[in-house]
């Protein structure tokens, strides 16, 4: 199995609550809300979920950009990063790099449910 799916796709470190957090999720050092020691930040989801759909695994970038896509609505501050367990909006509000992701996973998830 590629590395890049076993990793990013099925193990531990992705399927629990909010993917692509700073610190696997297994880590020792792993806080969910501790500025680089866990939370997700969208920049950084946006080139990980880049790196799924480059070598051609659409099924899992799909599966997780729903999750990223609502874990971001749902909150509905645009912040600039989220607790990777429950989702909070953490840090500033109104992040242009996170309307940004927002707004490019509407487009792609609308394009592919043929909205």
């Amino acid at each position: 199995m590629n590395v890049c799916l076993h990793t990013f796709a099925y193990e531990n470190r992705s399927r629990v609550a909010i993917p692509f957090p700073s610190v696997a999720y297994d880590e020792e050092v792993y806080h969910p809300d501790l500025w680089w020691r866990g939370p997700m930040w969208p920049p950084v989801a946006y080139f990980m979920l880049e790196v799924l759909r480059a070598y051609g695994y659409e099924s899992a970038y799909q599966e997780i950009a729903e999750r990223l896509y609502t874990t971001m609505v749902r909150d509905g501050n645009l912040t600039e990063c989220y607790n990777s367990q429950t989702g909070a909006g953490m840090g500033c509000r109104q992040q242009g790099w996170t309307a940004a992701l927002v707004l490019h996973l509407n487009k792609h998830l609308r394009t592919n449910r043929r909205i």
